[in-house]
Formats: structure tokens, sequence, C-alpha cells
């Protein structure tokens, strides 16, 4: 995971000794505000600086700092975790993270690592407790998190010395990254942002258990126990994308009008490509598909997220293999969005990815459901549908959507479903529908590949919700 972990202060030991190969590392970029350095053998994409450039304008005023007159961060990206440990990024069982950050300085074997650029930018404001400084960078920097869900019964107020942080085994400290990023979200969310920032100012990195608690009630008038209690009876099982604020996502390009955005060729040759962020807004609930193309033996992952989190406007992340043009089809509430896009480096590919939206594509009655042509260069589609994790979970659910393939096809259908319902021109009990009808053994269904006519076709899954998973079908698709 990208920036699950970071060495405090590991690069303290380096800073004047010179140490690994950083201080020989070539200049490749430079900005305002960066300097980029890399690894001679390493590809760097030329947009790369203007994503900082990005990040550092819709983050620093949030934070309300600034770089002063002829600061600059410096980027060392090495190409293997190797010559990042040698640069003191490492830690103490010889464990190397994806990067540290020390003052302005950063290194990391990431191309774009936003967790760390948070860890410089909040530098200005001082060096707080270190599970402050990981729920800032990981509630700022849009990743960080353990796992997609953020428990809150982790017991984070054991570990807010920075030297009991510290000490924690590697794997229980990355498990802090999330309750410590939910906990920051919820103190922005109670009692607001400049509160939020006078508490973390306030603080020395060394400040003792005494201190912090002193400190917390000075800047919210609130005890930290009466915090926490409320901040686990509010929030005790969250996805971790509610505790983002995506600040720079939000603040990307817009998307163009016509959904369409290649991949930049220099961005995405590299063992973990760089994330192409584009901005949208709805003002009526949508129907959207997107559409993700690469070459073969490549994976392309394509992120659909709600500026404002909430789980029931999407998560939808997939990696997908096989070659071909791949579509996601689901419905969204009217708001602000962003999609996130990377393709994997593959000799030869023109990947790219693009956003039509139309009438909602998902009921729950078959007959209401609008019908979407699936082009013949299409080899798979997923079908999705997420639930307001606030609301409570219905026992069963039924999850529809009309298709029209222009060619015979090949199916293999995919579903976590108690039946699932196939029927060719018309939904089940119309006249004329042709009905295939599946009841597993157990929840999850792969039916046998099947010919599938070309012409109209209605899909229809029962299930039973789970929480903070989709009800969602797939279909692979075969000419």
């Amino acid at each position: 995971m990208i920036g699950a972990m970071r060495a405090v202060g590991c690069l303290l030991l380096c800073a004047t000794a010179g140490c690994g190969d950083e201080a020989s590392q070539p200049l490749r970029l430079e900005s305002e505000h960066f300097r980029y350095y890399a690894d001679e053998d390493l590809p760097v994409c030329r947009t790369l600086l203007d994503r900082m450039e990005e990040h550092y304008a819709a983050v620093t005023p949030w934070l309300g700092v600034t770089l002063g007159r002829g600061e600059k961060i410096d980027y060392h990206r090495f190409g293997d975790a190797d010559s990042l440990g040698e640069t003191g990024c490492e830690y103490d069982d010889g464990t190397v993270p994806a990067g540290c950050a020390d003052g302005l300085r950063i290194v990391t074997t990431r191309p774009l690592e936003t967790h760390e650029l948070v860890h410089a930018y909040a530098s200005l404001l001082g060096r707080a407790p270190s599970l402050l400084e990981e729920g800032l960078a990981t509630m700022l920097g849009g990743i960080g998190a353990a796992g997609p869900v953020v428990d809150a019964s982790f017991p984070i107020e054991s570990f807010f010395e920075s030297e009991r942080f510290q000490a924690l085994e590697p794997e229980p400290k990355a498990e802090a990254y999330g309750p410590a990023a939910g906990f920051s979200r919820f103190l922005v969310d109670r009692y607001g942002r400049e509160a939020y920032l006078d508490f973390y100012a306030s603080l020395a990195h060394s400040a003792s258990a005494a201190e912090i608690e002193t400190a917390f009630e000075s800047s919210f008038a609130e005890p930290l126990a009466v915090a926490l209690e409320a901040w686990r009876a509010e929030r005790p099982l969250v996805e971790s994308v509610s505790t983002y604020l995506y600040l720079a996502e939000c603040a990307s390009p817009a998307l163009s009008e016509d959904g369409a955005e290649l991949l930049e060729e220099e961005c995405w040759q590299e063992t973990f490509p760089l994330r192409v962020a584009r901005s949208f807004s709805l003002a009526d609930a949508r129907g959207a598909v997107v559409r993700a193309r690469h070459a073969p033996g490549a994976s392309t992952g394509v992120s659909v997220i709600a500026c404002d989190g909430t789980v029931h406007r999407s998560l939808l992340t997939y990696l997908w293999p096989d070659t071909g043009q791949h579509e996601l089809w689901t419905d969204l509430p009217a708001g602000d969005y962003f999609l996130k896009a990377f393709a994997e480096a593959v000799a030869g590919a023109d990947p790219a990815v693009s956003l039509d939206l139309g009438p909602q594509l998902i009921t729950e009655t078959c007959t209401e459901t609008h019908e979407r042509v699936v082009p013949a260069e299409t080899g798979a589609v997923a079908v999705e549908r997420w639930l307001d994790p606030q609301e409570p979970l219905p026992e069963s659910l039924q999850l529809a959507a009309r298709l029209y393939f222009d060619t015979p096809r090949t199916a293999t259908f995919r579903a976590r479903a108690a039946s699932l319902t196939l029927c060719r021109a018309g939904c089940e009990g119309e006249p004329g529908a042709e009905c295939t009808r599946i009841e597993p053994a157990n929840v999850d269904v792969e039916l046998e590949s099947i010919d599938v006519a070309a012409g109209a076709h209605a899909v229809s899954v029962q299930a039973t919700p789970e929480p903070f998973m989709p009800v969602r079908f797939t279909i692979d698709l075969e000419r």
C-alpha cells in the first residue's frame, strides 16, 4: 500500500552524512516549489511537476502554510527498496516502507507519493506526535490506511506519545494509520479545521500523554476522552474512503465534455504508474458507464469517488488483467466526484479511460431499467450498486440491468448472490421472454460459459447485502 508506513525521523541520521545514493542523484525536473531527483535509468513523467504543483496549491491553503522564498521540496525517487533503505529509510527490523520524509526532503520508490508530500507541507507547522502526523498525512494524502475499513476500536490513545507509537511493530503500526486518519477526520468535522490545526501545531513531537490531553481540551473545549467516546459511538466502523479529504483530487482539471481521457505515455510507463485524476459534477442522479481500455498483459485501475467521501457515492476500483475494453456500470447520486485511473506499464499499450453519463442504469425492477448497448469491443461488464452503510441493510435486494449485444457473444456470469436470472427478449414474466434462473448452493455464482445471441437481454440478481460490500454481477465476454 502506498505510504502505509513512514519511518519517522529515520532521515535525521543521514541529514549530514549524505548516506546512500541520494546526494548523487541527478536533478531531473524543477518547478516553483519542487526539485525532482531520480535515478538515471528511471523514466520520469513530463507532467509530474504539474501534478505536484496542483497538489501543493490544493493542500497548503487548507493547512495554512506556504514555502518561504527560495524554499523547495526535494523529492528523491529510487528504483528499488534496497537503494531506498540505504538512505536510512527503514525500520529497526530492516523493513523498508514506501517512503520517508524529513522536513522538506522526501525519499521514496514511488513516482508521486502524496502521503509524503503532506508530511513535507505539515513540517511547516512543526513536528507533532507521530500518530497525529500519520493521521493528518493519511487524511489529506488520500491513501494510506492499512485496509478498506477503519475500526474505531483500535486503541489509538495508547499510542499518542511518539515513543510508544514508534515502538510498535510494522504490522500494528500500519494498522494504526486508518484509525488515526478516522479520528483526525472526526475532529475536523466536529470542531472545524482551525481548531484542529491549532491543536496539531501546539504540540511538540515529544509531547507526553498529559500534555496532549491538556492541549486537546485547550483547542477543542472538550476532554480527549469525551471526543474519543463520541467518535467510537458515531463512527465505529467506516470505509477508509470516508476518512479522506480529497482536496487535490476534487480540485483536479475537469473531465472533458465527452469524458474521454488518454493517460500520458510517460506517466504510465513505470512499475507503479502515476494516477491521472479528473473531476466532474452531477446536478442530478445519473447512470455512469466507465470504460477502460488496455493492452494484453496490462492492468487498468479505475476509481469513481465522491468528494464528500460517502460510501454510497462510490469507491469503484477494478484491476482487469485481461485484454480488451472493460466497462463498469453504476448509478451516482447528485454531487461532486473525481475519476482516477492508471494503467500498468506494457510496451505498445495505448490505454484509455472514458466516462459516459446518462439515465440511471440499475433498478430493483427489470421493467423500469434503461437498456444500454454493449459494444463488440467490450470484453467484460461489471454492474454494481453501493448501499449507504449508515442505513439499515435490507434482508434481500434485487439488482437488475438491461443490456443489448450488437453481436453474438460467449458470456460467463459471476455474482455474489442467492440467485441470478438471465432473460432474452424481455424481463421475467413478460410475453416472449426466455429466461434461465440459477439458484446455487452458495452465494458465489459462476455460471459456465453460455452463448448469448445478439439483441436485448435482461439480468437480475437476488442478493443478501453485506456491510461495506456492493451488490454486483460481472459478465466476461468473448467473441
